[in-house]
């Protein structure tokens, strides 16, 4: 008899679990996103002042 009660509790806990690491994970995915763009741009200039360098506009 305790087994259905017990039962039925844990799936409840395991649809707010699953519903806690999906949130979790897109915000993740959104800082990961973030840090990604950002390092293009930094290769990008980076990659502008090395060619300026070697250009000779920038000693």
């Amino acid at each position: 008899m305790a087994f259905p009660v017990v039962g039925v509790g844990l799936a409840i806990l395991g649809v707010f679990g699953v519903g806690w690491a999906a949130k979790e994970g897109g915000e993740a995915m959104d800082s990961t996103a973030k840090a990604l763009k950002w390092a293009t741009v930094a290769g990008g200039v980076y990659i502008s002042y090395q060619a300026l360098k070697s250009a000779g506009a920038i000693k």
